[in-house]
């Protein structure tokens, strides 16, 4: 979703497939403003600390890549 409210922008219930569909994706960037990853499911926010790396050079914005995608 582009906003994370659980119960709002997806159902409660729906949170697993939510997180699924997220992995699923592999995603080559993640881009958030500033650093802002408010109400994103736990499970997501592991995620992506263990298979993402901040790209340095953005002042208002976190850019994310895959480990290994830049050097």
């Amino acid at each position: 979703p582009l906003w994370w409210h659980p119960g709002s922008s997806y159902a409660l219930r729906d949170e697993r497939k939510v997180v699924e569909a997220f992995a699923a994706n592999d995603f080559d960037v993640l881009v958030f403003a500033g650093n802002d990853t408010t109400r994103m499911p736990t499970e997501i926010l592991r995620y992506v600390e263990a298979r993402y790396r901040p790209v340095p050079g953005y002042s208002e914005l976190l850019v994310l890549v895959r480990r290994g995608d830049l050097p």
